[in-house]
């Protein structure tokens, strides 16, 4: 690799005095490709150069070079289990619910400790400053149930290194020198307890690097910076390891051995279990003694994989291990000299790390190791299988002769139904034991990398991937894709493409979000050389955070609209507008992308394609675009117009100006491979739409119910345009589901006030998983009703579904409609809406 980037941007950081000096040390599949030191000791005059060996105290990366290897030795040895209860080794922890803390607790920062307390405030005159510091953690009140969530913790590994003692029967710096780093060979890599006299021996012939100008002490070199560290005399769990970068990487690399089943020291089967641990809190982000890279902003880069391991140090150390991407990088500075003021370290560390995943062209997304051949497949495992696209493609993989199980926490209708039908073997709920030794694995994006079944099949080592890298390899590659891709609009536009190739003798293959009435079904397999696909912006999986429809291969492709959604994983418009350049990238030279050109982002990510673009919609410049535009008799008519020719005149048998943009998508595409026009007027007279597209589920008492999957604003004003016109009689009520992860923020405060101005009476449920959302980023549900009330609307919020029904039947009078708008269950909302609608009308 050429290492100039990188010396440009260490560099660069030590002539703004980030910090004095540096080392950094790069390993790719286990061979170490750069070795560089930078700056020196420390800042000001006469200060020496920074070498290959110069030590740097390491500060938390003690956490897992100390402490979980020598419990990862320890467990091997079966001298501990994970599971043992810390009350044995350490009898004061045996009260109340410091019962329930474990090895595993501590190590993976859920024992219910608070993350740090300035013991050595206190611990400093005590006869034996180690011991009064674990008396002193042992005493602190618990902030929380042990095993319920994760707090990092010093107190934690504090716990820890005393625990190695007492099992080790000695010293926890000598175990580690002479179980840990001297069995490796590593001699850059040790304890400087405070005051002992073989430190002089350790350090000979070694710069050890300036880490602080500290008041108290002065500047500090060879101690230990941590506080209660060095008034605990310089041997903790939690801190107090010295090293070279080399030594840490050296150590490292045993790991990552490990994991391969290779290591020298360490056992494969126990590493597993530290780096994919069983039984995490919910939102897990520590592994057993590791730190894992946090999705967007972690100071390891946007390119680490999931599943890597590492730790950041306070004193401006670092160590990432990312085996499924074969990198190892450690890079120590001083940032806390001369102060631990330096805010600018982030920012450096990512800028390096991406750098260094670059160079070495490690930036795909997941799975990191390929997965097998379709033809070398046999049996597939689908984790989270009740989900639309889960299940559908294991109907697929079913139908082609695969043998396919599945697992889910739980299944619902229509889904459960589908599986049944197809007699695929669902297991409820998840768990470790529902995954026997399939060829593949198909996980599902609601999974975490900590997902029961996820994290086992890390473990095992089974081939993974996600849904539509498997639609992709299994299907698409022998197929002309035709992809309809879009923030609004995709699912009946994808219905509509299949359905009129159906109609017209084609025999497609498609899959979509949503069940296709024609079909009773939303996947088929045909025998022609179409594939429909509905091509989604979300990310794939946890491992692969590229949208879905990068996967597809589109040979034509479709973008209806481009707004602001998932607010979960996307920041801003910007980021939704450049997944979508590159999707209007995928299709050839030959092929084909057919934009709606009334939005400015879609004219934008036009430019992007290679192939031809057509263009439809109501912008002046638009090539395709529907005339004499007509409702009658709950029906759409319209002429499809090239410019000013007439192609067709087409009757929809639905209502809402989406549909209109919709069907004219559809034609544009397919006319751009040859369609016969003439075959268009009857498959779209003969189509019937698509489930929960503004669908009757009943009408009792005169009252109608309608199901309709709308969430996003622009949605709902465009199905509540479309039902008035379809049932201009009557009041419209409207029950609104803010359940999505964008619908859940305040994202939408403001134009979910104004969007409904189509209805008469509105209400509006609890958003959901308000638990992962900041209360400062959450939506404001009573200030939404009483915006709303202000333009008008009559409007209340019913957290609970049962009042809600009540609520809404007992405003709803003869010819009402009340419209359910939800892309979940609702709570069952439509069937409770009928039941007291007929109770009403007795």
């Amino acid at each position: 690799m050429n290492p100039q980037m990188l010396d440009q941007i260490i560099e660069d950081a030590i002539s703004k005095n980030v910090f004095s000096g540096a080392q950094f040390v790069v390993y790719h599949h286990r061979k170490r490709v750069l070795n560089r030191a930078y700056g020196t000791t420390r800042f000001g005059k006469g200060a020496a150069e920074v070498h290959d060996d110069s030590l740097f105290d390491l500060a938390s990366l003690t956490k897992p070079l100390a402490i979980s290897s020598a419990f990862a030795l320890l467990v091997d040895q079966k001298e501990v289990t994970l599971d043992d209860p810390a009350s044995r080794f350490l009898p004061g922890l045996a009260r109340g619910p410091k019962r329930q803390i474990t090895l595993r607790r501590l190590l993976q920062h859920s024992a219910g400790f608070p993350p740090w307390k300035p013991y050595y405030e206190t611990i400093v005159r005590a006869d034996d400053p180690r011991a009064a510091l674990i008396d002193a953690v042992i005493k602190e009140e618990l902030i929380y149930e042990p095993g319920s969530k994760q707090v990092y913790s010093d107190l934690d590994f504090m716990l820890l290194g005393k625990i190695v003692e007492k099992v080790a029967g000695q010293r926890l710096d000598y175990f580690c020198e002479d179980s840990i780093f001297s069995p490796l060979s590593i001699d850059a890599l040790y304890y400087l307890p405070i005051g002992a006299k073989d430190n002089i021996q350790k350090i000979r012939d070694r710069h050890v690097i300036v880490t602080e100008k500290c008041e108290r002490r002065g500047l500090l070199a060879g101690e230990v910076h941590d506080d209660n560290a060095h008034a605990a005399g310089g041997v903790c769990g939690h801190a107090g390891l010295f090293g070279s970068a080399l030594a840490v990487g050296r150590l490292m690399i045993e790991w990552e051995a490990a994991l391969d089943g290779e290591g020298d020291l360490l056992s494969p089967k126990v590493v597993r279990e530290f780096v994919f641990p069983r039984d995490m809190p919910p939102q897990a982000g520590w592994a057993l003694g590791w730190d894992r890279p946090t999705w967007r902003v972690s100071q390891a880069g946007r390119h680490i994989s999931p599943h890597a391991i590492g730790h950041l140090g306070f004193t401006g150390t670092a160590a990432w291990l990312d085996h499924q991407r074969h990198v190892l990088i450690v890079l120590n500075t001083n940032r806390v000299h001369p102060s631990r003021q330096e805010r600018r370290l982030p920012d450096f560390r990512r800028a390096v790390h991406n750098a260094v995943f670059e160079m070495l062209d490690a930036v795909a997304p997941g799975p990191y190791t390929p997965p097998p051949e379709p033809s070398k497949v046999k049996s597939i495992h689908f984790i989270g299988i009740a989900g639309t696209g889960m299940a559908s493609l294991a109907g697929m993989l079913k139908q082609s002769g695969y043998s396919v199980s599945g697992s889910d926490q739980a299944v619902y209708p229509p889904m459960s139904k589908l599986l049944e039908k197809l007699k695929i073997t669902v297991k409820q709920p998840f768990a470790e034991t529902n995954i026997n030794r399939p060829d593949l694995v198909v996980v599902g994006n609601a999974c975490t990398r900590d997902h029961v079944e996820a994290a086992a099949a890390q473990r095992r080592r089974l081939a993974y991937d996600s849904m539509p890298g498997v639609l992709e390899r299994f299907f698409l590659v022998k197929k002309t894709p035709l992809v309809v891709a879009g923030t609004h609009g995709k699912t009946t536009t994808s219905a509509m493409v299949a359905w009129l190739l159906q109609s017209a003798g084609y025999d497609p293959s498609f899959m979509i979000g949503g069940l296709v009435n024609n079909f009773g079904s939303n996947y088929k397999l045909g025998k022609g050389g179409f594939f429909v696909v509905e091509g989604d912006e979300y990310d794939s999986a946890y491992f692969d955070k590229y949208p879905k429809f990068m996967h597809y291969r589109p040979k034509g492709a479709i973008v209806t609209s481009i707004e602001y959604d998932h607010a979960d994983i996307y920041e801003d418009v910007e980021e939704i507008e450049a997944r979508f350049k590159q999707f209007a990238a995928l299709a050839p030279p030959d092929g084909h992308l057919v934009a709606c050109w009334d939005g400015d982002a879609v004219r934008r990510v036009a430019k992007a394609a290679r192939g031809q673009v057509h263009t439809y919609g109501e912008h002046p410049d638009a090539q395709w675009r529907a005339a004499d535009l007509r409702v009658e008799d709950g029906k759409t008519r319209f002429t499809l117009k090239r410019r000013k020719e007439r192609i067709a005149e087409i009757v929809l048998p639905m209502v809402g100006r989406q549909n209109v943009w919709d069907a004219v998508a559809a034609c544009a595409l397919l006319l751009a491979f040859d369609f016969p026009p003439d075959k268009l007027a009857r498959g779209f007279a003969e189509f019937q739409g698509v489930a929960r597209r503004q669908t009757l589920v009943g009408e009792t008492a005169g009252v109608r119910v309608i199901d309709d999957f709308a969430h996003h604003p622009t949605a709902v004003a465009a199905t509540l345009e479309g039902l008035r016109l379809q049932y201009p009689a009557g009041r419209l009520l409207v029950a609104f589901d803010p359940r999505t992860n964008t619908t859940s923020r305040r994202v939408f405060q403001d134009r979910l006030a104004v969007c409904f101005k189509g209805a008469d009476i509105v209400a509006v449920g609890q958003p959901s998983r308000l638990d992962r959302i900041p209360p400062e980023q959450r939506l404001d549900v009573d200030k939404l009703v009483r915006d709303l009330a202000a333009g008008g609307l009559e409007a209340k919020h019913l957290a609970a579904v049962d009042d809600m029904a009540k609520w809404l039947v007992s405003k709803a009078r003869r010819g009402d409609t009340i419209a359910v708008l939800s892309n979940g269950g609702f709570g069952g909302l439509q069937e409770k809406l009928l039941k007291q609608l007929k109770a009403k009308k007795k």
